[in-house]
């Protein structure tokens, strides 16, 4: 029998912070490969670089310190064909078959698009799990068959 835990935990931190810090590291090399020195670089480029940054980072942002603030709260425990969900303290312990439906909200395209909220419809309860608890690639492992895609802006907790 094989239990995987499932928790926030420094490097599901590190992993989901990648996705900026690769798309920033990208448009910046593209600034340093076309104009080779700051002299050449226009205020009108640095300013749309500035905006397109900002437009692009602070969703982001904002929406990781929602799902950590929400993450650290949650725990999730599955073994065979049970799940055990610990939220706010509360533990509950339920079949996978017990899980009726799932939700994912997900932007899709956006550079935020690393964090995903999923709802867990259970027979008697609703969950909200972030995916700085749990990654995709493992969630969609266990639930594949039971999740329903919503393209959410802002998947917020």
């Amino acid at each position: 029998m094989t239990e995987n835990k499932y928790e926030i935990n420094l490097l599901r931190i590190l992993i989901v912070l990648s996705y900026p810090l690769i798309f920033v590291t990208l448009i910046l090399l593209f600034l340093i490969l076309k104009y080779q020195s700051t002299q050449e670089l226009s205020y009108e480029t640095s300013t749309i670089t500035a905006i397109l940054l900002f437009l692009c980072l602070v969703p982001f942002f904002i929406l990781f310190i929602n799902h950590i603030i929400y993450a650290n709260k949650t725990k999730l425990i599955i073994s065979n064909k049970i799940i055990i969900i610990i939220q706010d303290g509360e533990k509950n312990v339920y079949d996978l078959s017990d899980i009726k439906k799932v939700i994912e909200y997900s932007t899709r395209r956006f550079p935020w698009s690393t964090i995903v909220k999923w709802e867990l419809i259970t027979i008697d309860k609703t969950y909200k799990i972030s995916s700085l608890t749990i990654s995709k690639l493992n969630f969609g492992r266990y639930f594949y068959n039971k999740i329903d895609y919503q393209i959410k802006v802002f998947p917020f907790l």
